[in-house]
């Protein structure tokens, strides 16, 4: 029984290393398009805030300007939340498979069970 537990911990870990990989890749590779995105909408948001646009009154060029800059940062929520928060879980979980690995394990054929001061016979 022991070596069971010991085997599906095992394979559970290396799937969730596996998985831990496939999610650092991935918040890696989301991160060039945000950080051009970022760029793009930073650019735009000081277009509108130098007033080269006269014909827009300038509480929407403030509204435009202000509105492209925080755009741009919230483009990076998603691999910042890839990198930084998917992760937790899995390494919890692996943390518990470690742990449950090193806990003995013994095995004891049940029977009777004793609940307050009356005796259960098993079947």
């Amino acid at each position: 029984m022991k070596g069971a537990i010991h085997r599906f911990c095992r394979t559970k870990i290396e799937d969730n290393t596996t998985q831990l990989r496939n999610v650092r890749w991935n918040g890696i590779r989301q991160l060039p398009l945000s950080f051009v995105f970022l760029a793009i909408c930073i650019s735009l948001g000081s277009f509108f805030g130098t007033g080269i646009i006269t014909a827009i009154p300038e509480w929407l060029e403030s509204a435009l300007s202000e509105g492209f800059i925080i755009i741009g940062w919230v483009s990076l929520t998603l691999p910042a939340q890839t990198l930084l928060y998917e992760p937790n879980p899995i390494r919890r979980e692996n943390k518990i498979l470690c742990t449950l690995m090193d806990i003995p394990i013994e095995i004891q054929p049940r029977s009777s069970l004793i609940i307050g001061s009356k005796e259960l016979v098993s079947m």
